[in-house]
């Protein structure tokens, strides 16, 4: 009866502990993790009092080297406004460059250079603050406006028939300026940009994107005329002048910008 009696009591202790442990290792647990901490609230430069940027960049595209400036106006927490002035070259998706012993770099069937100047106005707006660091801050933008650009002669067409001869020189790029003109058009630009830094008062920012220029008149950057090889009435061989490259409206490119500046 005795032996009966104490496992009877060994039964009853056993069930408590058992249904005591769960409480116990959870009291455990607690007492050696910490809290969780609610996630960091993202910094701006919107809550530092600075509302006003100004960078200047430097662009790589299809068309070349450009460099320009950007003004940006906090308007709120995670959005700018900007406003942006470059000046770069434009190139015709036909073109192809060759280097010469003499000359430099030399275009065959190139008749004009132009040299654009995009004034954009756009809006900036950041994306997953809570998801990045602060010194990782990720935007999306758009921008778009007017556009001027200055169309020069590529050689001297000294007797004005759409085609370089054999006796006419290549121009460099510091002359012909005298026989330019001004042709206006359009521009736009979307961009995925990384602004580097936790500092917001100096800003590092480094961007993707893609330019559109569009000017409805067309400019001819390619030769209008070309030469083409007749058997003459007589049987001899000639040279006949016949319609060459056309116009070219609308000009795309990727590009890819650095900027530095700050903010105050």
């Amino acid at each position: 009866m005795k032996a009966f009696y104490y496992s009877f009591i060994l039964l009853i202790a056993g069930v408590i502990v058992a249904g005591s442990a769960p409480t116990l290792h959870a009291q455990i647990r607690e007492s050696i993790e910490p809290p969780e901490l609610p996630a960091a609230r993202a910094k701006t430069a919107f809550q530092e009092g600075l509302r006003t940027g100004w960078l200047a960049r430097f662009v790589l595209s299809d068309n070349g080297f450009s460099i320009g400036t950007e003004l940006r106006k906090v308007s709120g927490p995670y959005s700018e406004f900007t406003l942006s002035i470059d000046a770069g070259g434009l190139r015709d998706s036909r073109e192809q460059i060759f280097n010469s012993f003499y000359f430099g770099q030399i275009t065959p069937n190139k008749y004009r250079r132009v040299v654009t100047m995009p004034l954009q106005a756009g809006f900036r707006q950041r994306l997953f603050p809570h998801s990045f660091d602060d010194n990782f801050r990720l935007n999306l933008s758009a921008s778009g406006g007017p556009t001027a650009a200055f169309i020069f002669p590529y050689f001297r067409d000294s007797d004005q028939n759409g085609i370089r001869d054999s006796d006419e020189i290549y121009y460099d790029v510091f002359r012909g300026w005298n026989e330019g003109e001004f042709m206006f058009g359009g521009a736009g630009k979307i961009g995925l940009g990384i602004d580097f830094g936790d500092r917001f008062k100096r800003v590092t920012t480094f961007e993707f994107g893609y330019q559109v220029q569009y000017f409805a008149q067309g400019i001819q950057i390619m030769q209008p005329n070309a030469y083409e090889l007749i058997i003459t009435p007589e049987g001899q061989f000639g040279l006949d002048i016949v319609p060459g490259a056309s116009k070219q409206s609308l000009f795309g490119t990727p590009v890819i910008s650095l900027s530095f500046g700050r903010f105050w």
